[in-house]
């Protein structure tokens, strides 16, 4: 914090990645400690001055989790900037988005119980499209409409697991699309960019070009607010936090 005081709005910190407290005694999440961490990290970044009194912070969700974070029991710290937002990532539903196509495998719901799934390959029915509405729609009653913008730190899916392409163009297509129509969340595009070792594989930074034309084409078709309406998917319910 003090090394880049000076430096202007365009940098943003972090408080923390992906973390995950449990709590032994009542098995659950402890927002307690979250809560906690995210306080020191803002009162550490402003007691030092300089242009860090007013640039924007991120903190972190609950496991960068959506439903965790869109928990009543998350708690924004206080700030007395008021410029906070929420870093959230989303690879919902993750049966498309990270899991292996060649296997069924076994998870732990948040209750702790197994569960057994099984990957998918392609993405795109009418429930899928409501649920990545509702679930923007989710994020924007519990923060947005609370003056605390939404950072979609992290959105993507395999491309070496036989995902198919046409689906996963889709996917990209309609989250970046529904992003920009909702204003105060911004969708950030997860790629590891190595097709030897990476698994979300998007762009070849050391050749400088997509691995997928007809991607950099929508891409580009979304910056030019060519996108999709989400006002043309009638949503009816969804969750209230």
């Amino acid at each position: 914090a003090n090394e880049f005081k000076d430096y202007n709005e365009y940098l943003i910190f972090e408080s923390m990645n992906e973390v995950y407290f449990f709590n032994y005694y009542t098995f659950s999440f402890d927002y307690d400690i979250l809560f906690t961490l995210n306080q020191a990290f803002i009162d550490t970044i402003r007691n030092t001055g300089g242009n860090n009194i007013q640039r924007f912070l991120i903190v972190a969700g609950a496991n960068s989790n959506l439903d965790l974070t869109c928990s009543s029991d998350y708690k924004i710290p206080v700030d007395p900037s008021n410029k906070l937002a929420v870093s959230i990532h989303y690879y919902n539903p993750t049966r498309f988005t990270k899991e292996f196509y060649f296997e069924p495998y076994k998870s732990i719901d948040y209750d702790g119980a197994e569960i057994y799934l099984e990957p998918t390959l392609s993405w795109g029915n009418s429930e899928e499209y409501f649920q990545l509405i509702t679930d923007f729609e989710t994020m924007k009653n519990t923060f947005v409409n609370k003056g605390i913008p939404v950072i979609i730190s992290e959105v993507g899916v395999y491309t070496e697991q036989k995902k198919k392409i046409e689906s996963i163009r889709e996917y990209l297509y309609m989250m970046f699309s529904i992003s920009l129509d909702f204003n105060g969340i911004m969708s950030c595009l997860w790629d590891t960019s190595n097709k030897e070792f990476g698994d979300m594989n998007f762009y070849d930074r050391k050749n400088d070009i997509w691995y997928d034309e007809k991607l950099k084409e929508n891409f580009i078709e979304i910056s030019r607010r060519k996108y999709i309406d989400s006002k043309d998917y009638y949503i009816n319910t969804f969750r209230n936090c």
